[in-house]
């Protein structure tokens, strides 16, 4: 609204225009706009005030669209709300559903594991399409005024949720195996923050890492968990920042997150950290961080404590292996679950990695020569990545996979019309074959072996030591394994495709568990 007074004895003109609520935080709270027309002539006074009435509703406009906000405090105490209420009903429904079977908990879990991947898809793409009509409600709820999708505010406010949603995946997955720790985000009101110093003249975090990757481009098998440690590392920080007012605190913050939230290994601790100072590196060189900043130099563990520290896999003894496999809650699973039951007995059988199985497809299954062998490839159309070019290979399905009628299972599949050989299992940031891991781990841990130093891959360990136990030469057992060649000769001179699976199936076949395939065949 816009009107002429006369203000002064001079008749002096004055134009006035009421402030929208929605944006008078713009104007330090003021309800009004006032401005001298500096004319005593009424015509005048009123073409002037035409101009600066127009003037001020593109004024009013622009900011209604582009500058409605919320402060900090204001955005975590509506996530508070949203993460206690949330949190409440979670508790409610465990109060209330009854006792709750491993499996019900496992497919819980992966289903949290899915969603907590789409979160983190979300905030890396800068994608906020799936939470808007929450972050809506959650605004209406609030009784606070909406907020256009463009604004920089809402912008921050979805961010804020889909940090808010992982913190409460966290939380819950712990819920649900009956953790209750200290050290879970307390979900209170945060108190108003003291004012803010200017911000530096730098390139916030993220941008500097679009900038990194774009400069330095990787695999996506190296750049998508890269991505994803990044991601987390502004979380724990508290969000994205300008490069320069990153800490040696949050640095600090970081690395205890890594050692007593997530409970790394000093060795993982390590790496986590050389990535992010590797980031902040090469920011340095390009200019971005000046005076030779870098929160992270100086906080990885040394070599000598990494070594002391870290946890070495070893084989399991027969007798270990054979109570897991010879368990109920093992046998079960060829059909309950049978992506279980076969995946831990490729790893055993085959001495491949768990995500070399886990990514089979059904035509990875071959026969040549009246040898059935397993194609390890990484067909990326399949979503299938390897370690290293070593890593590709033909290894024969060992004789007890037939026996225990392993082929059977590959035809049925084939059969149903399935691409891939277990399709249950759906790709997370920790591969397809996460799920069968933790579910061994657990499996392991019920049968009373409580060493951590045991686990699914201690298959792999335990089958490559059997082979060179048995004398099958160093090369095959390192083609078997998928191994990079450690000499000269291996490296240039020997082609592993044009070698004969009769040779490969020999050196593979020495690896025995009698017992472990008697009872297994029991059951069949």
């Amino acid at each position: 609204m816009a009107t002429l007074f006369i203000r002064s004895k001079r008749q002096t003109y004055y134009h006035r225009s009421t402030i929208p609520r929605k944006i008078r935080q713009h104007f330090g709270g003021k309800v009004q706009f006032w401005r001298s027309l500096r004319t005593t002539n009424k015509d005048e006074a009123k073409a002037l005030s035409a101009q600066w009435h127009a003037r001020t509703q593109r004024v009013f406009a622009t900011l209604k669209l582009k500058g409605e906000s919320m402060t900090a405090p204001e955005i975590e105490r509506l996530i508070a709300r949203w993460m206690e209420s949330t949190l409440d009903e979670a508790e409610d429904f465990r109060a209330t559903c009854g006792p709750v079977s491993d499996d019900r908990r496992e497919g819980i879990h992966l289903a949290m594991s899915n969603e907590f991947d789409t979160v983190a898809d979300a905030l890396l793409s800068c994608n906020y399409v799936k939470v808007e009509k929450e972050a809506d409600e959650l605004l209406k709820t609030a009784s606070l005024p909406h907020l256009d999708h463009d604004s920089a505010d809402f912008g921050r406010l979805c961010r804020r949720l889909l940090r808010a949603k992982q913190d409460v995946l966290r939380i819950e997955a712990d819920r649900w195996n009956g953790e209750y720790t200290s050290h879970q985000p307390a979900v209170v009101a945060s108190p108003p923050s003291p004012a803010t110093p200017p911000v530096k003249p730098s390139p916030l975090f993220s941008e500097v890492v679009k900038k990194f990757m774009a400069e330095t481009p990787r695999a996506d098998r190296t750049a998508k968990p890269l991505q994803a440690e990044l991601l987390k590392f502004l979380n724990t920080i508290g969000g994205d920042r300008p490069i320069m007012d990153i800490t040696k605190a949050d640095g600090r913050h970081y690395k205890e997150h890594l050692l007593n939230e997530r409970k790394l290994s000093m060795r993982t601790v390590s790496s986590r950290l050389s990535v992010i100072g590797m980031i902040f590196k090469w920011a340095e060189q390009q200019g971005f961080v000046t005076d030779g900043v870098n929160p992270i130099k100086g906080l990885a563990p040394s070599k000598k404590i990494v070594r002391k520290t870290s946890g070495k896999r070893r084989p399991f003894t027969d007798a270990e292996l054979l109570t897991v496999l010879s368990s109920n809650g093992f046998l079960s699973q060829r059909t309950a679950r049978p992506e279980r039951y076969w995946l831990v007995l490729l790893c055993l059988f085959q001495v491949c990695r768990r995500e070399e199985a886990g990514q089979l497809a059904v035509a990875d299954i071959q026969e040549e020569g009246g040898i059935h062998f397993l194609r390890i490839n990484d067909d990326a159309a399949l979503g299938q990545v390897l370690k290293n070019e070593g890593s590709r290979r033909r290894v024969p399905i060992h004789s007890a996979l037939v026996t225990l009628g392993f082929l059977d299972f590959v035809q049925r599949i084939r059969n149903a019309g399935h691409v891939r050989l277990f399709h249950t299992l759906t790709k997370t940031h920790n591969g397809y074959s996460d799920p069968v891991g933790k579910f061994f781990g657990r499996l392991v841990t019920k049968k009373g072996i409580a060493d951590p130093a045991v686990v699914l891959h201690s298959l792999r360990h335990g089958g490559i030591t059997k082979l060179h136990a048995a004398g099958v030469p160093h090369n095959v057992v390192e083609i078997l394994a998928g191994h990079a060649a450690q000499s000269v000769h291996g490296q240039t001179y020997v082609h592993r495709d044009q070698l004969p699976l009769s040779l490969l199936r020999d050196g593979l076949e020495k690896l025995r568990y009698e017992d472990v395939v008697k009872a297994l065949t029991a059951t069949a």
